[in-house]
Formats: structure tokens, C-alpha cells, sequence
């Protein structure tokens, strides 16, 4: 059953909706319901239907449930679905976009994303390699000089160009 709120964000279907809501209110029912009413009573395409999420959680929540409201089984594809709505988070849709893509400005698709933990492994091993004491040189304090010049627009040669410590 949906409320007043949820019905209102269900019946829009010309363009973009958001829904900010607490925890537990409803959010991915709601836009199930809007996907099944788009393809289902409007007509439109599955694959002309975005939906973008926070969480893995609400992604794989909201593809079964749209699954399961057309009577279909849910798609079992790592790219885009075909004849389903891509429902993803956004950092899920970044990289499937940065696959496709990234090789029109000169980088390869079989890239690798680290997290913090996994950029600090490797910081640690680099300096390790280098014999740099990991005291005069600690793994965290070097990933924010990275991320400063990174922040700056700095590539590894202007940064060098700009250094004005020994540990810079």
C-alpha cells in the first residue's frame, strides 16, 4: 500500500524524480512501483529506465522486486540488462560508464579500483621497495600528498617540480 507521498512519485513519469526518505520509509517500494506503472501501464521500454541507488543492498532489492512484479526472471547479465531497467548505484554505473568509454580519452578498459585500504597496501609496498623508513614516511601521510596533488589537477612531474621538503 502507498501513501498519499508515494502515490504522487509513482504517477510522475516525465522526467527525473529523487526521493529523499528516511530509513525504512518506503523508498524502494515506491520506485518499484513507479518502474512496474512506466512499463506496464504507460508502455514504456525497460530499457529507457534508470534507476540509481546508494547502496548495493537497494540496487539488488529493487531489481528483484521489479522482477518479480513483471513476472520475469531477474536479468543475469554484468552489463546492461537487456529488455530490464538498469537499476544500479552510483559507483556501479560510474565504472560500467568508465568501461564503455574510458578508451576514447586514451586509457584502457581493465582498470582496477582500489579502496583506501588497498592504496595504503600499495604506498606501504612502494616505500618498502625504496628502503624509505616508513617512520620519516608514514603510508597514510604520503596518500594525502598524493591526494592533494591529485586534488590540485598536479601530474607526478609538476608535483615534483613543487616540492619543498624531503618528504614531499
Amino acid at each position: 500500500m502507498l501513501n498519499s507521498e508515494q502515490l504522487r512519485a509513482v504517477s510522475i513519469i516525465d522526467g527525473p524524480l529523487l526521493i529523499l526518505a528516511g530509513a525504512g520509509s518506503g523508498k524502494t517500494h515506491t520506485l518499484t512501483e513507479r518502474v512496474y506503472s512506466m512499463i506496464h501501464d504507460v508502455g514504456i521500454a525497460p530499457t529507457s529506465i534508470l534507476c540509481v541507488t546508494f547502496t548495493n543492498k537497494a540496487a539488488r532489492e529493487m531489481r528483484e522486486r521489479i522482477a518479480r512484479k513483471l513476472g520475469r526472471d531477474m536479468p543475469v547479465s554484468f552489463g546492461i540488462p537487456r529488455d530490464f531497467p538498469l537499476v544500479s548505484t552510483f559507483h556501479s554505473m560510474g565504472v560500467m560508464f568508465l568501461r564503455l568509454f574510458i578508451d576514447r580519452i586514451g586509457y584502457a578498459r581493465n582498470f582496477s579500483i582500489y579502496d583506501e585500504d588497498d592504496v595504503r597496501s600499495v604506498i606501504k609496498e612502494i616505500l618498502e621497495e625504496k628502503r624509505i623508513d616508513l617512520k620519516e614516511a608514514p603510508p597514510r601521510q604520503v596518500q594525502y600528498e598524493i591526494s592533494i596533488a591529485k586534488n590540485s589537477g598536479l601530474s607526478p612531474d609538476q608535483y615534483s617540480t613543487m616540492v619543498e621538503s624531503h618528504f614531499q
